[in-house]
């Protein structure tokens, strides 16, 4: 938005000093912030210690700034639809009668106001207008990829994680999209900037590729939450990111430092896209990890705690060598009432804390086709499979009713 900003009369001394910003259009707005000048040089009675905020409906809000010359004011206040805001200078730090000048403004919609020149060195150096609803939040939303790694990995409390979780839901949908882009609209830069070209251009000012690891976060969030079918909707917002201009399809990133292509072999004939690191990381944590669950905490136990669609247990799914341990590995697939897998390796006992399907209220754990002893916990069941060396043992989690 463009905004004019105007000025009054100049004054004999800073108190009476204004500026006033117009917006383009009335706009709904409930927190306004005033830095004064951020330089170390100024003395005292160069900074503002109070005033007023001064809006076209007719209302006012007292302003007071932090002690300091670099100090700012955060000014909220009740929702109001206004077409300008006015600041007005009451007192100064240390006040002594100097004029004053305010020099420099600008605010998010662009708005600007007219230097109030005087003798001495009073201004403002910024002049934050904040909507209450959209634009503001479809850009920013006050919240970054930090908030959901809180949520995500267990630092946040219960009542925090479910306010973070109820504001995530609230604007979710301006979380994933700008200008008709999938992307994750809480990162560094404005994504109104972004265009389909960038997304996978290589330019070392705008890293859209990369942006698989930011949804990490969101996809541990979307974990501890229970939102399976949120998780889901996650990697396809992620797997469109790829705008395939090295060949590959729906389903792909490309690589942000190299999305050329390269011949396999003299005698080559189809060219490969090359290896991307991101995708690989992507796929592992969140496809593997997050969503189909499969891990290896410090102890070594494995842990199958997949977190998916509900439909998907009708269907089945699974995955094979997901590589979570050295010199071990196994495949699994769930079903409604089953899970059924695989594993081999380093002979020697291998723990295994595994989520049981929706239909399982009661378990038997097979290794080989053996019954073996297991320990349930809620919706877990808890087992140690026996490896000897160079043999592929099958084992199962059934219904034992």
């Amino acid at each position: 938005m463009n905004g004019r900003g105007s000025s009054g009369p100049a004054q004999s001394s800073p108190t009476g000093a204004w500026l006033q910003i117009n917006l383009k259009e009335p706009t709904a707005i409930n927190r306004v912030i005033l830095y004064n000048q951020q330089d170390l040089g100024l003395r005292p009675e160069e900074a503002f210690a109070t005033g007023r905020l001064d809006f076209s409906d007719g209302s006012t809000v007292p302003v007071h700034f932090g002690s300091g010359v670099n100090s700012r004011a955060v000014v909220p206040f009740a929702s109001r639809t206004v077409s300008w805001v006015r600041f007005t200078g009451e007192k100064m730090q240390n006040e002594r009668k100097d004029s004053a000048r305010l020099m420099r403004s600008a605010d998010f919609f662009g708005g600007s106001g007219q230097a109030l020149q005087g003798k001495g060195n009073a201004g403002l150096a910024e002049f934050e207008i904040h909507p209450t609803v959209e634009p503001y939040l479809k850009y920013t939303h006050g919240m970054s990829d930090v908030n959901f790694a809180l949520v995500g990995y267990g630092a946040a409390n219960e009542a925090q994680a479910r306010s973070v979780w109820q504001y995530f839901q609230t604007h979710e949908d301006a979380f994933y999209f700008c200008n008709g882009i999938a992307c994750p609209t809480w990162t560094t830069e404005f994504p109104e900037t972004y265009t389909g070209a960038e997304l996978n251009s290589i330019n070392s000012n705008k890293d859209r590729t990369a942006f698989g690891r930011i949804w990490r976060h969101d996809v541990w969030m979307r974990k501890r939450m229970g939102d399976a079918d949120g998780i889901y909707k996650t990697i396809g917002y992620a797997n469109i990111l790829y705008h395939r201009p090295s060949g590959g399809g729906v389903g792909f990133f490309g690589e942000r430092y190299d999305l050329g292509r390269f011949t396999p072999g003299d005698d080559g004939h189809d060219s490969t896209p090359k290896y991307a690191e991101y995708p690989a990381e992507y796929n592992a944590t969140v496809v593997g990890e997050v969503m189909l669950g499969v891990s290896a905490d410090v102890r070594g136990t494995i842990v199958i705690d997949p977190c998916v669609p509900a439909h998907w247990y009708e269907s089945g799914f699974g995955i094979e060598n997901p590589g979570i341990l050295q010199d071990r590995d196994l495949g699994f697939t769930y079903g409604s009432d089953r899970v059924r897998g695989w594993i081999k390796g380093k002979p020697g006992s291998q723990a295994v804390r595994l989520l049981l399907p929706p239909s399982i209220k009661a378990a038997r754990v097979l290794q080989d086709g053996k019954d073996i002893p297991h320990a349930e916990s809620g919706r877990y069941t808890a087992f140690t499979l026996d490896l000897v060396a160079g043999k592929t043992h099958a084992f199962s989690v059934e219904s034992a009713n």
